[in-house]
Formats: structure tokens, sequence, C-alpha cells
């Protein structure tokens, strides 16, 4: 389910989805989601305490969940987590929490899109099936599968969003002998290989540049827990068709 952020009066930062329900805050470091419109739809119990004891939450299963606003640490189910972005109160009384930790609770289900026809520039995207438990995660198309793994090394993340399989651009480039910089979520990732090979990939901008030409990429890039995730339709056509033989 997507949903348009129009802008809300009451908080100029601040943008609603109207299907969703889901404020966003917008930040010079990043972009907030509401904590509280994320959560209850999935299960969650939570209570406001106060400024100084922050939120307490119960999830599914029994799983906690305590953070306060103004420091950049959460505990969840009992293990301290390190935030890009301390948790925001508003004006209004919504908590804001950066997406990494929305992340972590509901691997997979929650991600923005950057959108330039949107008032705040953001879509929510909310997609329970999203979630993939780590023994069904999706095969990777031969086309762009990096070497095999060195003993104890892990294989390259994937994931299935809005029914396409998303990769993690990384590990795949670099095994395949490309330079990855990244310059900032404005900026994205700047690969090279060899003399002539560029490509320049911008989460949640659809369009890819690869050697002056440009590719879509549906969905467009995405960020999660930090690491950059491309449609696996652009990776085959970058990497083209696997050699054969020995």
């Amino acid at each position: 389910m997507v949903a348009r952020v129009p802008s809300d009066p009451a908080l100029s930062a601040v943008s609603c989805g109207a299907a969703t329900g889901i404020p966003v805050l917008a930040r010079a470091g990043g972009v907030l989601l509401g904590l509280r419109s994320v959560l209850e739809p999935a299960g969650w119990s939570l209570t406001w305490v106060d400024r100084q004891t922050g939120v307490r939450g119960i999830g599914p299963g029994g799983r906690t969940l305590t953070l306060v606003p103004g420091r950049r640490q959460a505990t969840l189910a009992g293990k301290t987590i390190r935030l890009p972005m301390a948790p925001v109160l508003s004006a209004e009384g919504r908590l804001f929490v950066p997406l990494d930790l929305l992340e972590q609770i509901m691997p997979g289900r929650v991600a923005l899109i950057r959108d330039p026809a949107a008032p705040q520039g953001w879509v929510v995207s909310l997609d329970p099936s999203a979630a993939i438990p780590p023994s069904r995660e999706p095969a990777v198309p031969p086309a762009f599968a990096p070497a095999p793994p060195v003993s104890g090394a892990p294989r390259s993340p994937a994931f299935i969003h809005q029914g396409k399989p998303m990769v993690e651009l990384r590990p795949v480039l670099e095994a395949d002998g490309w330079s990855v910089h990244w310059g900032g979520p404005r900026g994205g990732a700047v690969c090279r290989k060899g003399p002539g090979q560029l490509l320049i990939v911008v989460p949640g901008n659809p369009f890819v540049r690869w050697n002056g030409t440009t590719l879509e990429s549906c969905p467009p890039p995405m960020q999660r827990r930090g690491k950059l995730f491309v449609s696996a339709d652009v990776l085959a056509t970058v990497l083209g068709p696997p050699a054969s033989g020995g």
C-alpha cells in the first residue's frame, strides 16, 4: 500500500499520508515517521510516560520497546540500539523515530520513497507481505549473482518489495570488481569499474545513471539499515549475462 504524503499546516515540517495516516517529519539529517501510527496497527501497545521516561511498548510475542525523545538510542527486546537520529516529540505531542528503528522492529514492511510530485517530496510505503524470514529469502538471479563467498561470509541480502526483487548494491558490484563510493542520501552511490564504466544510484530516485544513459529502477532504489538496495533488473542490465564456460 503506497500513500502520498500531503502537508500538515499544523507543523510545517510534518506531512501525513491520507490513506495510511502516518505522519512524516523532515529534518536536515533525515526523515522520521510517527511511531504510534506505524506500530499500533501492527499489534503493538504503546504507553507514553513522560519526557524523561519516554514511551514503553509491548508488541506481538511479548517484544518490548523503550525510547526517550532526544536520546539517540532505544531498547528493543532487551537490546540497546544506537539510532542515526534522536526521536523527536512534536509540539502537538507526536513522537517521531527514524526509519532505521522501524526497520529493525518490522523488517521489510516500512519504506520511504523519494517522490518529487509529493508535497513533502516523500511517499510512505507499507507492504506487510514484504517481510521475509531469512530461510525464505528470494533467490538472486544468476545474471547478477556474486561469486561464491568464502567460507563463513554471508551472501548478498535480497528481499521482495512491491512484488520485485531488491538486491544490496555494494556486495554485488564489489564482487564484480567495481569500486563503490557513498556520497550521502543526495549524492547516492557512485560506482566505477575500470577507466570507462560509471554507475550512479541515488536512494528514492527511480532514474539510475549508467555510462551516460538512464535506466529506470522499479521500485526506486532504497536504503534499509544503512544499506542501499536496487532492483534486480537494473543490476542484471549493468552486469550483463553471466559468462559461460570455465
